[in-house]
């Protein structure tokens, strides 16, 4: 009975100490994600005076403007306040009958506007980049012995 009992308590502990362990990987796992998608956005890198030419173009209420992630980094579109288009990649998209072909668009046809200019995705990964080696090394020791301490359980522990 009291082999038992052991078994119990040890087959208990080690339960509740793995589904511990897996919870905080989750919750990690959970907030890198989070930190490496708010790093990435939609970033203004010419004005509403610039000249670069859109072809074919869509007006804004037919278009879609994908969110920017790690896929499309460096994808670029422009904007005018009423037309918008691709630049580079194809960040913007709608119904092929929504797109018009007359002629280049630029974003200096609306100048001083907020809404035009050239917009490019940026955005870096979530460890990071401008710290030296020790200091990611630290920072990634860390993380690591929050996770790990307090599951630590050696296989022949006696509970008596």
């Amino acid at each position: 009975m009291l082999s038992q009992g052991r078994n119990f308590i040890r087959n208990f502990c080690y339960n509740f100490f793995v589904h511990q362990t897996i919870m905080k990987v989750l919750v990690a796992v959970a907030a890198l994600a989070a930190i490496a998608n708010a790093q990435y956005s939609w970033v203004m890198v010419e004005d509403s005076y610039s000249s670069t030419c859109f072809q074919p173009h869509i007006h804004w209420s037919n278009a879609v403007i994908q969110t920017c992630d790690a896929s499309i980094v460096g994808s670029r579109y422009a904007a005018n306040q009423w037309d918008l288009g691709n630049v580079v990649g194809s960040p913007v998209s709608g119904s092929a009958s929504n797109w018009y072909y007359h002629g280049c668009k630029t974003p200096n046809q609306s100048p001083g506007d907020v809404s035009s200019g050239v917009f490019e995705c940026q955005g870096s990964s979530c460890a990071p980049t401008n710290y030296d080696r020790a200091d990611k090394e630290a920072w990634i020791g860390h993380i690591g012995r929050q996770m790990v301490r307090p599951t630590v359980m050696t296989e022949n522990q006696d509970f008596e």
